[in-house]
């Protein structure tokens, strides 16, 4: 067992207001996994697509509701709910007012591994 504190000094946290989304990663230190909390408010991203070129994510939907969107189709998404997405898929996010959700990654997420696709 590890437990991984909050801890301002620690945690990375990046966002871009101009599409409305704050990250927050925690540092688990382990190669294998990673988990994040990310608020989304309207569309991430504003335009296009998202893909993880390396780690599927199993993510929590802790607050508000949505849609996410593959190139399968729009799945509605609401509090409780965990959506899986497999490294490699192209996906964007759209908030009805906002979205709270707890990704976990495996292996752990980098930002080189992000991708924005048009």
């Amino acid at each position: 067992m590890k437990l991984v504190p909050f801890d301002s000094k620690n945690k990375t946290i990046r966002g871009d207001d101009s599409v409305g989304i704050v990250a927050t990663q925690y540092p688990t230190g382990n190669p294998d996994l990673s988990i994040a909390r990310v608020k989304i408010v309207g569309r991430y991203p504003a335009q296009g697509w998202a893909m993880n070129t390396v780690s599927t994510m199993a993510v929590f939907v802790a607050a508000g509701s949505g849609s996410i969107v593959t190139e399968v189709g729009r799945s509605p998404i609401k509090y409780d709910d965990v959506v899986e997405i497999p490294a490699g898929e192209k996906y964007y996010w759209q908030a009805d007012r906002y979205l709270i959700l707890i990704p976990a990654s495996s292996p752990a997420w980098t930002p080189e591994q992000h991708q924005s696709i048009d």
